[in-house]
């Protein structure tokens, strides 16, 4: 696979200056079967046969496409050739429902975080190029995306209490191909990137069009570098905000609604964005106008719905809550409900968790003395034997079955950080 030569291409170069400053003893890589993954993978083993590193590489099977079983006995087979384990990662939740390109990529980096846990990794390398951010920055362009969503995607955060890096970030796609031609590697191309049908797909076939007139894939990739920065900066005021201001109780985000008031309208959008993806457990902020239309409704102080929350105002607060009507038909299994709350104690077979709910709460003849508000009580979460309320930890009533967050240093503060 590999020559003198080829350790002193640009990818060798570059993988060698993003790991000097992140030591890994074992790092992972998503590989595809793709150029872009499989110039990752092969120019990783060639940085850890100078460094000592080890390398195991991971091929998630979405069970979509017949040929991807295929591909992945190819990047097995190059990776088994180089003394590399090889893990054919499977897909097997797909039920239709929901938008299947968040759902897939949300499985994606669940499974790689089940197998970096297992296999005791360092860190997941993925194989994204700045290609990918110039495609990306033109498609949040294009539905009306803010500073957040244009800046450029990060090349190290932490995902389902898991590592990952993009340490090819900075490289074209040209460029990967172009080093797996020079060692002789070949790659697999996936037939949905010639599928028009995807968003990402038309923006790549534009992207010559804008180059025409100078809006080439690297100027565009350098914005989204630049915006990245201004990001970082407004993330650290809004994580001070949060700090100072913000509260929780129960899993509710709560929010003092003066310094709100004061505070300017990019740090408002980023306190609501995280509060909601807390509070909900999702990975992406609400789209459209839901968030002017939100931040309207705060304005004039009135409550609001929106990405699964219920957002209600009160003596001087603003309540990020669960909404009812997003948990009231979820039951809970293995011990885990909403993904978000987990019971550290075993929970009899014969009985079932779902949300309080006002039936639940009629059974609860103090529950206002547990200082929790009526919406936040009945979407949380319960345990039943049958129509028999057994326990509503956060109404402290019953035995609490050890109730705690899925993640257990997770909290509110803790989601700015990695945000």
């Amino acid at each position: 696979m590999t020559s003198d030569a080829s350790l002193t291409t640009p990818l060798n170069a570059a993988l060698a200056a993003f790991f000097a400053s992140r030591p890994m003893a074992r790092i992972g890589v998503a590989v595809s079967g793709g150029g872009d993954s499989m110039a990752l993978m092969c120019g990783l083993i060639d940085l850890a046969k100078l460094h000592g590193m080890t390398v195991c590489v991971a091929t998630v099977d979405h069970g979509l496409r017949a040929s991807a079983k295929v591909e992945a006995a190819m990047v097995a087979s190059t990776a088994a050739a180089h003394g590399v384990a090889h893990t054919t990662l499977e897909w097997e939740g797909w039920t239709g429902d929901g938008n299947l390109l968040s759902e897939a990529r949300n499985a994606r980096y669940g499974l790689l975080a089940d197998w970096a846990r297992d296999s005791a990794l360092d860190a997941v390398a993925i194989g994204h190029t700045s290609d990918d951010v110039a495609e990306t920055f033109m498609m949040r362009l294009a539905r009306g995306a803010g500073l957040s969503g244009l800046a450029a995607m990060s090349d190290d955060w932490r995902e389902n209490d898991t590592r990952f890096l993009r340490p090819v970030l900075t490289l074209s796609r040209d460029m990967l191909r172009g080093y797996l031609t020079e060692i002789g590697q070949g790659w697999v191309d996936d037939p949905t990137n010639d599928d028009v049908t995807y968003d990402r797909v038309r923006m790549r076939n534009a992207l010559p069009d804008f180059a025409e007139h100078g809006l080439t894939a690297t100027r565009l990739a350098d914005v989204a570098r630049q915006l990245a920065e201004a990001n970082t900066a407004l993330a650290a005021v809004a994580l001070a905000f949060a700090k100072q201001h913000c509260t929780e109780q129960v899993g509710d985000v709560l929010i003092d609604r003066t310094a709100f008031d004061e505070t300017p309208d990019d740090i408002k959008r980023r306190i609501l964005n995280t509060a909601l993806c807390y509070v909900a457990s999702a990975h992406y902020v609400p789209r459209g106008t839901g968030m002017t239309d939100l931040m309207r409704a705060i304005a004039g102080g009135q409550g609001h719905t929106l990405h699964g929350c219920q957002i209600t105002q009160a003596k001087g607060v603003i309540r990020i809550a669960r909404e009812y009507n997003a948990v009231r038909d979820m039951v809970g299994a293995n011990g885990v409900w909403d993904t978000r709350w987990t019971f550290s104690v075993e929970i009899p077979a014969t009985y079932h968790i779902r949300a309080l709910g006002v039936d639940g709460l009629t059974q609860i003849e103090n529950w206002r003395d547990c200082g929790v508000p009526r919406r936040t009580l009945i979407a949380s979460p319960s345990i039943w034997d049958n129509d028999r309320l057994i326990a509503a930890p956060h109404a402290q009533f019953g035995n609490n079955f050890g109730i705690g967050m899925v993640k257990t240093d997770h909290s509110f503060i803790g989601s700015m950080i990695t945000h």
